[in-house]
Parts: structure tokens; sequence; C-alpha cells
């Protein structure tokens, strides 16, 4: 589950959730960036090895070639309050970037020092957000 907050939601981006979106993913030297776009609004979520290690969480299952991940997206404003809920499938080229790149950074296990630096770092290089040629991998949000 992606949890996303709108911390200026307006009635309109209910519907612009459940619209069109793409599912962005990049593999930065010490963490990775997930990032579903939708029309006006995005998020970019980051992943570190440190802090998957320190909570415990498990590494993804590596995906069959033809796997469409479903993924689950909830979007909520600035007061928490939940403004829609998508789920939503990811296509096989993003599944295999994102295990490839989990397993990559959990090989090299730099520390949380070290990618906040490199995030703060990347952050400050891309004041306006991310263009597209940031990311490895894109794919469309299927139904």
């Amino acid at each position: 589950m992606v949890l996303m907050a709108l911390a200026d939601f307006r009635k309109g981006d209910a519907e612009t959730f459940g619209g069109p979106a793409r599912f962005r993913v990049a593999v930065a030297r010490t963490f990775l960036m997930v990032s579903p776009a939708f029309e006006g609004f995005n998020f970019d979520i980051v992943w570190t090895p440190a802090t998957a290690l320190e909570t415990g969480e498990p590494a993804l299952p590596e995906p069959e070639p033809s796997e469409h991940m479903l993924m689950t997206f909830v979007l909520v404003d600035g007061l928490t309050v939940v403004r829609g809920i998508r789920q939503a499938t990811i296509s096989p080229a993003c599944c295999r970037a994102l295990w490839r790149g989990q397993q990559k950074l959990l090989a090299r296990a730099p520390s949380q020092e070290e990618s906040m630096r490199e995030m703060v770092s990347t952050f400050a290089r891309y004041p306006g957000g991310f263009e597209d040629g940031f990311f490895h991998e894109s794919c469309a949000l299927g139904n």
C-alpha cells in the first residue's frame, strides 16, 4: 500500500487521482524512488535499504517475467482524511526495475546517512520536480 498526502487537496483532485496516471521508477546509488504521477500532481517516494533492514521489511520476491504487480494507492488530504483509494497494476518492466533496484541496494547496503546525503543532493538538483528522463522505467497505471 502506498499512502500519499496532498496537503492542498481540492475537490477535483479525487477525480484526477482516478484518471490516467504513470508509475515511474528510479534507482540511485543509495536509494530507490517510485513516483506515481497524475495530471497536475505527483508523489516522489523514496526507499532506502537501511530503513528496510531496520524495520524488518522483507525484500520483494523476484517477479515472473510477465507479472503485473497489483498496488494500492491511498490519497489523503492535509488533515489525513482519505480522499481516494485506487488499486492498479504496474507493468512487468516496472516490477523488474523495482526488484532489481532493491536487490542492488540491499547488496550494497549504504548507511542511512549516505542515503540521506544523496537524497538531499538529488532533490536540490531538481527543485521543480523530477523530469521523466530521471527515471529508469515508467509505465501507465493499469486498471
